[in-house]
């Protein structure tokens, strides 16, 4: 009897950790770039997809998933600032990576993320000396 009233009080008490222990939809990191409109700039496009996954990220105080994908927008975002790339080739490029991490989920090697952190890489600061840029 005594055991069977430990393994009851067990099992009521590793019930509110079941909850902890179910998947939640997870919402990707794409996905806050696209519930953006696209008839913006391309700045203002990337500022909409920050400002949607920081909104999300606070509410399920998980942001560290995907910082690779954001770093990929916000080196586009600083290239087309700098004017060293239009925002065509930014929308671009973003669809191209877009198409390889969509690739990636069906087999590839590597991870979407790898290639993201890959394609960001550090940003290139410039300055101007005299009559000529330096970077």
């Amino acid at each position: 009897m005594t055991r069977c009233a430990l393994l009851a009080i067990a099992a009521l008490g590793a019930l509110p950790l079941a909850g902890c222990l179910t998947p939640t939809a997870r919402t990707s990191t794409w996905e806050y770039f696209d519930a953006c409109s696209e008839n913006t700039s391309f700045h203002e496009w990337v500022a909409c997809g920050k400002r949607n996954r920081e909104a999300a990220c606070e509410a399920s105080r998980n942001c560290s998933a995907n910082n690779a994908i954001v770093a990929f927008a916000d080196n586009l975002d600083q290239s087309v600032q700098r004017h060293e790339i239009g925002e065509p080739e930014a929308r671009r490029r973003w669809r191209d990576m877009r198409l390889d991490a969509e690739a990636a989920r069906g087999g590839s090697a590597r991870s979407a993320t790898e290639r993201a952190v890959e394609a960001a890489g550090q940003p290139t600061f410039c300055t101007a000396q005299g009559r000529s840029m330096g970077c």
